[in-house]
Formats: structure tokens, C-alpha cells, sequence
């Protein structure tokens, strides 16, 4: 039995919704980022405002990380508790399950859609997805020289 409350986009199904929330430097960050059923694997939906704007266009490392929690504590780094970036065969950077494409921001703002086999959106409900300050170079380990954590949400199963 299909649950009516879930959102079907074209063929494929909403299953879960992280909302981003910038950290205590950048509280004006906000966002979702969305997860869709499709074919083996994600439609992943990105769309997030209030990024620094620097430079007029920026570049911003984003990732899926391991922790369930997007917890500011004194004394420590933004979102430590969001902890590493998911990787469960332990794969080199940037070949990690939670590694996800640079966001490209505009002025502040930015959206992307993309399609990933890496992962279905049952394996990462329960984790948490970050936006860091730098872009990911995609090479450096663990996390490619991206920086500080800007942004955090923790990804929900839609209900």
C-alpha cells in the first residue's frame, strides 16, 4: 500500500527531505535538499539561499556525512557532530558514498538536480548532509580540503 502523503515528481518518488540551516557565522544559509526513488539509485534536489557571496559566484564543498546531528557546541568546529563523510566501503575521496557534487552558487543562491547510482534514499536517511566555505578539490583526504561546515541538515524519511 502506497502511502498518499508522499510526493511524486514525473516518475519518480519523494522518499526523504533534509532542511539546512546555516551555522552561528552564516544563519542567513538556508535550504532543502531533497531525495527521490529513481531507477537504482537517487534524484537528488538541491536548493539553498543566503550562501556567502564573496565573489559573486562561488564554488562550496557538499557532502553526506555519517552523524545524525547538527549540533553547534561551544568550544568546537560547526556540526562536529555531523561527524565524518559517510563512506562504508571505505573508499578513498572522492569515490565516498556521501561525496556529492560542488554547489554553484549564484549570487548567494543555488540549485542543482542530479541523478546518483552510489546510493538509494534509504541509505542515507538518518545522516546528516553539509555545505562547507571552500570547494571540494577532490583529492585532498579525507574531505577535500573544503573547509569549515557552513550549513547542516539532517535527512528525514518522508512520512
Amino acid at each position: 500500500m502506497q502511502n498518499r502523503n508522499l510526493c511524486y515528481r514525473g516518475d519518480y518518488l519523494l522518499y526523504a527531505i533534509a532542511e539546512l540551516r546555516g551555522n552561528s557565522k552564516h544563519s542567513n544559509i538556508k535550504g532543502k535538499v531533497k531525495f527521490y526513488t529513481f531507477k537504482e539509485g537517487s534524484i537528488v534536489k538541491v536548493e539553498i539561499e543566503g550562501l556567502p557571496n564573496e565573489h559573486k559566484n562561488n564554488f562550496f564543498g557538499f557532502h553526506i556525512h555519517e552523524g545524525e546531528g547538527c549540533i553547534e557546541e561551544e568550544g568546537k568546529s560547526p556540526f562536529e557532530t555531523a561527524g565524518g563523510h559517510l563512506n562504508p566501503e571505505n573508499d578513498e575521496h572522492p569515490q565516498h558514498l556521501g561525496d556529492l557534487p560542488i554547489i554553484y552558487s549564484n549570487n548567494g543562491y543555488a540549485y542543482m538536480e542530479f541523478f546518483t547510482s552510489r546510493f538509494s534514499p534509504d541509505k542515507v536517511v538518518n545522516h546528516t548532509i553539509i555545505v562547507h566555505k571552500n570547494r571540494d578539490d577532490l583529492v585532498t583526504e579525507p574531505a577535500g580540503n573544503s573547509g569549515e561546515r557552513i550549513a547542516c541538515g539532517r535527512i528525514m524519511q518522508v512520512t
